[in-house]
């Protein structure tokens, strides 16, 4: 065999090991049971930063009207009326007048990162120390804030994030990110907090002590970051305050992502994890199995053993996701789109290595630098 072969075997090989890892690791955490104690519902604020008509953004809005919690305060954000979710979110404080339901608006973002200068803004108006952050595209269910407060009865705990999942994918596009979240991303994660504990968040919903965002001097310090999630969590680790992870999935609701858009997000994602851990993103690619195997496959030039290994390197695969999406991310319709997996793994190592080719993202139609610190800077 040649060096390049070795390699690629190797690969395989390194690939076959981390997604078997990865599996028990999610399955033992979903498993895992939790400390028993006292109920723990402290009034909390809830802080939505909104931009725009997502989809199912009335649903998702009156579900989060609906929690089973006895105090609860919701702060929703836009820049300014003339944001077409501005007549939804009316909508719903009208059908929840007994709520502590309110509109604010924020004027336009003097930095960089939009979604942060409405958090901001936000946090001037909520009324309590425990504060959810919550996505505009999250879809929750009437328990979720019951659930995600509830690791905060612990007090050295600071910072709580929660795994997602794509909510019914109805397009080919949105299948391949429902992929990626639930057999690839979350399950990653899942295997650093098990064995490393986990230093950064996971921005999709976080519920968060006031006085951490405090200590780290406001959200200010992260308001030109991309990836303000994996700087809040890190920030508030190098307090001393302890992450959690909540074992509540919450959803995202993308049924019928376009094409290009679901390309610029894979993209930005790649461009992203490669400034907040560079070592961490150049060693990803050996967990790319079947990208390794196909180039086995061609430099053993279609061999028995290549044509075995390449067999046996999507069986590992395959099976370790069915059993992810069937035990821990129940969907039938991203069910559905499991045979797509190798493809959406052949794309990863594009994206992989269009994370070197520049530094450029999209995010909501807004194009950006992005800093090797992992800041950015507006185009235009």
């Amino acid at each position: 065999m040649t060096w390049f072969q070795v390699y690629c075997a190797v690969a395989v090989g390194c690939s076959a090991v981390y997604w078997v890892a990865t599996l028990a690791c999610t399955l033992s955490f979903f498993h895992r049971k939790s400390a028993v104690g006292a109920p723990f519902s402290p009034p909390v604020s809830v802080l939505k930063p909104l931009c725009g008509y997502d989809e199912d953004l009335e649903e998702n809005l009156r579900a989060l009207c609906r929690q089973d919690y006895p105090c609860f305060q919701i702060v929703f954000g836009v820049e300014d009326e003339c944001d077409s979710c501005v007549p939804v979110v009316r909508k719903i404080i009208a059908e929840y007048p007994e709520k502590d339901l309110q509109l604010i608006f924020c004027g336009a973002s003097q930095s960089a990162n939009r979604k942060v200068h409405n958090l901001r803004i936000l946090l001037a108006s909520a009324r309590h120390e425990i504060l959810v952050l919550a996505d505009s595209d999250v879809s929750i269910g009437s328990d979720c804030l019951r659930q995600i407060v509830a690791p905060l009865a612990e007090e050295k705990v600071g910072l709580v994030c929660c795994p997602y999942r794509w909510k019914a994918p109805e397009t080919i596009a949105a299948a391949l990110e429902a992929l990626t979240a639930c057999a690839e991303f979350i399950p990653s994660v899942l295997l650093v907090e098990r064995f490393g504990g986990l230093k950064f968040a996971l921005g999709a919903t976080i519920v968060v002590r006031r006085q951490c965002i405090d200590g780290i001097g406001g959200l200010e310090v992260i308001q030109d970051y991309l990836a303000d999630d994996y700087q809040l969590g890190a920030r508030i680790h190098r307090l001393g305050f302890r992450l959690a992870m909540s074992s509540y999935v919450v959803q995202l609701t993308h049924h019928r992502t376009p094409w290009k858009r679901m390309m610029q997000r894979e993209i930005r994602l790649a461009r992203t994890y490669r400034v907040c851990s560079p070592v961490g993103f150049l060693a990803s690619v050996l967990t790319h199995g079947v990208t390794w195997a196909t180039l086995l496959l061609w430099c053993m030039h279609g061999s028995p053993l290549g044509w075995g290994l390449w067999l046996g390197t999507l069986f590992v695969r395959l099976t370790a996701a069915r059993v992810l999406l069937s035990s821990c991310f129940p969907d039938e319709m991203t069910n559905g789109y499991l045979w797509l997996l190798p493809f959406r793994d052949g794309l990863a190592s594009i994206w992989w290595l269009m994370a070197f080719s520049g530094n450029k993202i999209t995010w909501r139609g807004h194009t950006f630098v992005l800093k090797s610190d992992g800041t950015l800077r507006t185009v235009g």
